[in-house]
């Protein structure tokens, strides 16, 4: 399972300042600049020398490691002393530290080689004594290629940006731990080598204060200046997250020759329809497809003199749009179309909703002090279901038709979820054509396909494959009987665990009411707590499956923009092959991949050898990486475990991979077994691995006949 530790997902720069004092910890971090600093200049007061490097992190934003030379030179002046030359020598040694995951890190570690999946970057300016300096802060997360995930902050002291994309892994070097307030980060120093791996999203565009046209803001990510007409504006109102209330904002469209975009502002926006504005340091955000500018408190807006700047008829012109240019979220767009034909539709609207279940629960409170009472429950109308929570009083009956006004929508894991709080008004609806409880029911069935970490209050019929009981000791010492097998249903595969007790025969099939979703191992896995839950159907919904060759033919791109799913196909063509391919070794304790004899969990271990092989899978629009385990590498092969090793040892594992190369390489393969889907992309392991053996004619025949083409 992947745990990533949350954090706000979304924020808005000009709310997030940057606390330079909040970079330091105690004075010890500064322990070997000063054993420096004192061998240079003995008698050099320790407390001085440690003001001197918070002055320098404090006001020019410096790190200890580069303030170090101008500290013993500030010192060696005022002793008197002929200034000398620091040669690497006379700074002690600080050995390299390579490492995989964050939990081997300590506090005061330094000189840190490690390759992480960068998450944002967002950059600011910061004012030191009258002179402007870029910095910027954002995310990382550690284990990027696979297993559980780890995200730390991050601060870029030394204007990486080009290399540290949202979406990019990177390997970082010479950087190094900062631990403030019981948490730590990583600092990237201007010494520190950023390398990228893996390309991610447009690079973070270096603030300037030097305008931009439209065309090319709409492009970058990060802040950026523009010279512009405003096109139109308009008064409106957002619901706060926490839904504690409501922000002013004002929306509207900016224009010059090279195009048009919409903005936002946080603040007052004091400028008519018609002028002519500089925007200096707004921030590039994308509503779903479409970029806008975010105008924030940091902004600087002021009215620009340009008699040569187009008039507002003539943008217009540039504000009209064509339906290819048409973008999710895109709004204020202004459009020509020919009618090809009308018609009116009658639809019962999603004013209303049906209380499909309710149930009082309770939730440990965050710092321990006791609990909450609650209320968890499913809402339905004709497009479908979603759970709520509800953290005041819910007088409504199940079956009850009721309007919800100003609920939020949160998200559980991989789940969206209503949650109703003070500000939420709720009301009965009438409506008499609003859909029945027993049409609803159906709306709410799944299917294992739709199954999200998170979800909870699940209906759904599965085929049982296998089951068995395990008995263990908990930590409190009571021995416990949990109840598990592998389950089917015509959309694929997961696991089910019951806490109750029960034993369905393989074959059978199962009606599950109020199941939960958990993650194990990269997976959506069902979930009972009674036996209650189940109902053993003597009349299946489906002819019975054959698991041993049930396998759910999938997009490569529908899998990576859907969600984990075990007993999929899928295909693509091989575009990278990893230098880690072949002969691996494998933690005695957890069976993680083990680098330079070492466990990222245990420690140096005596590795158990495995074979793997890595991939990059691709169809032309989206890209997974593949791990091939030892029986299906063996069989696409046609070489066993040893003597893969003997090929390893004969050529290098250089010429073993130039090999695997030369033999997959634009080769298309067609893929059984599972995804593991996250914000990084996609994870296939595979089961089994069939190399494609048509000519490009038979393939393209293959699609025309698919899809009705005659040539």
């Amino acid at each position: 399972m992947r745990s990533i530790r949350s954090f706000p997902c979304s924020y808005r720069l000009d709310t997030l300042p940057l606390n330079v004092g909040e970079t330091m910890s105690d004075d010890g971090r500064y322990a070997t600049q000063i054993a420096v600093v004192k061998e240079e200049c003995k008698d050099a007061d320790e407390t001085e020398i440690i003001k001197e490097f918070k002055r320098y992190e404090e006001e020019f934003l410096i790190p200890p490691e580069d303030a170090l030379r101008s500290v013993i030179r500030k010192f060696q002046i005022a002793a008197g002393q002929e200034v000398s030359t620091i040669s690497s020598r006379s700074r002690p040694a600080i050995a390299e530290k390579k490492v995989t995951k964050f939990s081997e890190l300590k506090d005061d570690d330094k000189n840190v080689t490690i390759e992480v999946a960068v998450v944002s970057y967002i950059p600011k300016i910061q004012t030191v004594r009258g002179e402007e300096r870029q910095i910027a802060y954002g995310w990382v997360e550690d284990s990027p290629w696979e297993g559980e995930r780890e995200r730390w902050d991050f601060t870029d002291w030394g204007d990486h940006s080009q290399n540290l994309s949202p979406g990019s892994v990177v390997r970082l070097e010479g950087v190094s731990v900062n631990f403030w307030n019981d948490r730590r980060s990583i600092n990237i120093n201007r010494p520190s080598r950023v390398t990228v791996l893996k390309e991610g999203g447009q690079p973070v565009t270096k603030i300037s204060d030097e305008p931009v046209p439209i065309s090319e803001a709409g492009e970058a990510e990060g802040i950026v200046s523009v010279v512009a007409r405003v096109l139109s504006k308009k008064d409106d109102q957002i619901v706060k997250k926490d839904g504690s209330g409501t922000l002013d904002i004002v929306r509207g469209r900016l224009a010059d020759p090279s195009g048009t975009i919409g903005f936002i502002s946080w603040r007052e926006f004091n400028h008519e329809v018609g002028s002519l504005i500089k925007i200096d340091r707004a921030q590039i955000r994308r509503f779903r497809d479409t970029p806008e500018i975010n105008i924030g408190d940091l902004t600087k807006i002021e009215p620009f003199h340009d008699s040569s700047f187009a008039s507002m008829d003539d943008l217009q012109s540039v504000n009209r749009s064509t339906i290819s240019e048409l973008r999710d979220g895109a709004r204020d767009i202004e459009i020509t179309v020919q009618v090809e034909n009308w018609q009116a539709r009658t639809f019962t609207n999603a004013d209303g909703a049906r209380v499909l279940s309710k149930k009082d629960d309770q939730i440990v409170k965050k710092d321990g002090s006791g609990t909450l009472d609650i209320v968890r429950g499913r809402l339905a109308d004709p497009s479908g279901t979603i759970g709520f929570i509800s953290w005041r009083e819910f007088n409504h009956e199940v079956g009850s038709l009721i309007k919800i006004d100003r609920a939020q929508i949160r998200r559980f894991r991989d789940t969206p979820e209503i949650n109703i709080g003070d500000l939420t008004k709720i009301e009965p609806f009438h409506d008499s054509s609003f859909a029945s409880m027993d049409d609803l029911q159906s709306v709410n069935r799944s299917t294992i396909s739709e199954l999200r970490d998170g979800a909870r209050d699940i209906e759904i019929t599965v085929q049982v494959e296998n089951w068995q009981a395990r008995t263990f000791t908990n930590a409190d010492g009571e021995e416990r009987t949990v109840r598990s097998g592998d389950v089917m249903d015509p959309t694929g595969r997961c696991r089910l665990t019951s806490w109750g007790e029960m034993s369905p025969e393989p074959g059978a099939f199962l009606h599950l009411k109020g199941a939960r979703v958990q993650y194990w191992q990269g997976s959506p896995d069902l979930v009972i707590d009674s036996a209650e839950q189940v109902i053993d159907l003597s009349d299946p919904p489906w002819d019975a499956i054959d698991p041993a060759d049930h396998w759910v033919e999938v997009d490569l791109t529908d899998l990576v923009n859907g969600g984990s799913r075990r007993g999929i196909r899928t295909s693509g063509t091989v575009v990278a092959i990893a230098n880690n391919s072949g002969i691996i070794e494998r933690c005695p304790e957890c069976r993680r991949v083990m680098r330079d004899g070492e466990c990222a969990e245990h420690g140096p271990q005596r590795g158990e050898e495995d074979v793997r092989l890595r991939f990059v899978l691709d169809d032309g629009v989206s890209n997974a990486s593949t791990l091939i385990g030892k029986d299906a590498t063996e069989a696409l092969t046609g070489m066993d475990q040893g003597q893969i090793r003997d090929a390893i040892d004969a050529s290098t594992r250089a010429g073993f991979i130039a090999t695997l190369r030369e033999r997959y390489l634009a080769r298309k393969l067609h893929i059984n077994g599972r995804a593991m889907v996250d914000t990084q992309g996609a994870i296939l392991m595979a089961d089994s691995v069939e190399v494609d053996t048509r000519t490009p004619e038979e393939a393209a025949n293959e699609v025309m006949a698919r899809w009705g083409v005659v040539l």
